[in-house]
Protein backbone atom coordinates (compact mmCIF):
# COMPACT_ATOMS: atom_id res chain seq x y z
CA UNK A 1 0.00 0.00 0.00
CA UNK A 2 2.66 2.57 0.82
CA UNK A 3 4.11 2.02 -2.48
CA UNK A 4 1.59 2.69 -4.88
CA UNK A 5 0.90 5.76 -2.45
CA UNK A 6 4.71 6.70 -3.53
CA UNK A 7 4.09 5.81 -6.90
CA UNK A 8 1.06 8.27 -6.88
CA UNK A 9 2.90 10.86 -5.57
CA UNK A 10 5.87 10.16 -7.72
CA UNK A 11 3.42 10.33 -10.87
CA UNK A 12 1.54 13.06 -10.01
CA UNK A 13 5.10 15.30 -9.39
CA UNK A 14 6.03 13.73 -12.88
CA UNK A 15 2.66 15.41 -14.83
CA UNK A 16 2.79 18.40 -12.98
CA UNK A 17 6.27 18.93 -13.64
CA UNK A 18 6.00 17.89 -17.34
CA UNK A 19 2.68 20.16 -18.06
CA UNK A 20 4.01 23.06 -16.44
CA UNK A 21 7.03 22.65 -18.50
CA UNK A 22 5.49 23.32 -21.90
CA UNK A 23 4.12 26.77 -20.79
CA UNK A 24 6.59 29.46 -22.10
CA UNK A 25 7.58 31.71 -19.30
CA UNK A 26 6.25 35.58 -19.81
CA UNK A 27 6.48 38.69 -17.46
CA UNK A 28 6.31 42.24 -17.25
CA UNK A 29 7.78 45.19 -16.01
CA UNK A 30 6.36 46.00 -12.74
CA UNK A 31 6.12 50.36 -11.67
CA UNK A 32 9.08 52.24 -10.28
CA UNK A 33 9.90 51.45 -6.95
CA UNK A 34 7.38 48.82 -6.29
CA UNK A 35 8.63 45.56 -4.48
CA UNK A 36 8.84 42.63 -6.50
CA UNK A 37 7.64 39.76 -4.28
CA UNK A 38 10.13 36.30 -3.15
CA UNK A 39 9.03 33.66 -5.66
CA UNK A 40 8.30 31.89 -1.73
CA UNK A 41 5.82 34.66 -0.96
CA UNK A 42 3.95 34.15 -4.40
CA UNK A 43 0.70 32.37 -4.45
CA UNK A 44 0.32 29.00 -6.53
CA UNK A 45 -0.68 29.85 -10.22
CA UNK A 46 0.82 33.24 -9.76
CA UNK A 47 4.52 33.35 -11.63
CA UNK A 48 4.59 37.29 -10.54
CA UNK A 49 3.58 39.55 -8.20
CA UNK A 50 4.39 42.98 -7.12
CA UNK A 51 3.39 45.65 -4.89
CA UNK A 52 3.39 49.06 -3.78
CA UNK A 53 4.25 50.27 -0.39
CA UNK A 54 0.77 50.59 1.12
CA UNK A 55 -0.77 54.18 1.14
CA UNK A 56 -4.33 53.11 2.58
CA UNK A 57 -5.65 49.59 3.79
CA UNK A 58 -3.59 47.77 1.56
CA UNK A 59 -0.62 47.97 -0.81
CA UNK A 60 -1.68 48.00 -4.68
CA UNK A 61 -0.61 44.80 -6.62
CA UNK A 62 0.13 43.71 -9.86
CA UNK A 63 0.30 39.85 -10.86
CA UNK A 64 0.67 37.35 -13.85
CA UNK A 65 -0.93 34.26 -13.88
CA UNK A 66 -0.79 31.56 -16.62
CA UNK A 67 -3.37 28.64 -17.03
CA UNK A 68 -3.16 25.86 -19.78
CA UNK A 69 -6.36 25.92 -21.57
CA UNK A 70 -8.50 24.31 -24.17
CA UNK A 71 -10.77 27.33 -24.74
CA UNK A 72 -10.62 30.15 -27.58
CA UNK A 73 -10.07 33.59 -26.32
CA UNK A 74 -13.83 34.61 -26.90
CA UNK A 75 -14.65 31.21 -24.61
CA UNK A 76 -11.89 32.03 -22.00
CA UNK A 77 -13.13 35.61 -21.90
CA UNK A 78 -16.88 34.18 -21.44
CA UNK A 79 -15.45 32.18 -18.60
CA UNK A 80 -14.16 35.47 -16.92
CA UNK A 81 -16.93 37.01 -17.21
CA UNK A 82 -18.86 34.53 -15.33
CA UNK A 83 -16.65 34.27 -12.37
CA UNK A 84 -16.82 38.09 -11.78
CA UNK A 85 -20.70 38.14 -11.71
CA UNK A 86 -21.87 38.99 -8.67
CA UNK A 87 -24.28 41.28 -6.21
CA UNK A 88 -20.68 42.57 -5.24
CA UNK A 89 -18.73 42.98 -8.33
CA UNK A 90 -19.14 44.77 -11.28
CA UNK A 91 -17.15 44.34 -14.85
CA UNK A 92 -16.61 46.13 -17.45
CA UNK A 93 -15.12 45.17 -20.84
CA UNK A 94 -12.22 48.30 -21.57
CA UNK A 95 -11.10 46.85 -25.16
CA UNK A 96 -8.26 46.02 -25.84
CA UNK A 97 -4.69 46.85 -25.75
CA UNK A 98 -1.21 46.13 -27.85
CA UNK A 99 1.48 44.87 -26.26
CA UNK A 100 4.56 42.59 -27.24
CA UNK A 101 2.66 39.54 -27.03
CA UNK A 102 -0.14 40.94 -29.09
CA UNK A 103 -4.07 42.53 -28.46
CA UNK A 104 -4.96 41.85 -24.50
CA UNK A 105 -8.33 41.76 -23.30
CA UNK A 106 -8.92 44.53 -20.46
CA UNK A 107 -11.17 44.38 -17.89
CA UNK A 108 -12.13 46.76 -14.84
CA UNK A 109 -13.48 44.91 -12.00
CA UNK A 110 -15.05 46.83 -9.31
CA UNK A 111 -15.44 45.00 -5.79
CA UNK A 112 -17.13 45.91 -3.10
CA UNK A 113 -15.75 44.22 0.65
CA UNK A 114 -16.92 44.82 4.20
CA UNK A 115 -13.42 46.36 4.75
CA UNK A 116 -12.79 48.37 0.95
CA UNK A 117 -13.96 49.37 -2.35
CA UNK A 118 -11.43 47.53 -4.73
CA UNK A 119 -10.83 47.97 -8.49
CA UNK A 120 -9.04 45.71 -10.73
CA UNK A 121 -7.66 45.54 -14.10
CA UNK A 122 -7.78 42.34 -16.07
CA UNK A 123 -5.62 41.86 -19.36
CA UNK A 124 -5.92 38.75 -21.09
CA UNK A 125 -4.55 37.37 -23.64
CA UNK A 126 -5.14 33.44 -24.99
CA UNK A 127 -2.16 31.83 -27.05
CA UNK A 128 -1.29 28.44 -27.68
CA UNK A 129 -3.53 27.23 -24.98
CA UNK A 130 -2.13 29.23 -22.79
CA UNK A 131 -4.10 31.93 -20.87
CA UNK A 132 -2.12 34.97 -19.61
CA UNK A 133 -3.53 37.18 -17.37
CA UNK A 134 -2.25 40.27 -15.67
CA UNK A 135 -4.43 41.57 -12.92
CA UNK A 136 -3.32 45.08 -11.34
CA UNK A 137 -5.38 45.65 -7.80
CA UNK A 138 -5.80 48.57 -5.70
CA UNK A 139 -8.65 50.37 -3.51
CA UNK A 140 -10.97 52.50 -5.67
CA UNK A 141 -9.51 55.80 -3.33
CA UNK A 142 -6.12 55.13 -4.80
CA UNK A 143 -6.58 53.90 -8.44
CA UNK A 144 -6.24 57.96 -10.32
CA UNK A 145 -2.74 58.12 -8.81
CA UNK A 146 -1.53 54.61 -9.73
CA UNK A 147 -3.31 54.02 -13.20
CA UNK A 148 -0.72 54.84 -15.49
CA UNK A 149 2.43 52.89 -13.87
CA UNK A 150 -0.32 50.10 -14.28
CA UNK A 151 -1.34 50.54 -17.41
CA UNK A 152 2.86 51.02 -18.32
CA UNK A 153 3.35 47.75 -16.88
CA UNK A 154 0.42 45.87 -18.75
CA UNK A 155 1.95 47.19 -22.24
CA UNK A 156 5.24 46.15 -21.20
CA UNK A 157 3.50 42.56 -21.04
CA UNK A 158 5.53 39.81 -23.65
CA UNK A 159 6.11 36.18 -23.95
CA UNK A 160 9.31 34.74 -23.34
CA UNK A 161 9.74 32.72 -27.13
CA UNK A 162 12.13 30.06 -26.62
CA UNK A 163 11.64 29.53 -22.86
CA UNK A 164 9.52 27.09 -21.12
CA UNK A 165 8.51 27.66 -17.23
Amino acid sequence: MLSMKILFCTLNIFLLTTLSAAIPQATFTPPKDWEILSPELTPQGITLIARSEAKALFASTINLALEETDLSTSEYLLEVEKIHRSPSKHLSTLGTMETSAGKMHVFQIDEKLAWADLRMLQAIIVKNNVAYVVTATTEESQFASVITPLLESIKSFSILEGTKK
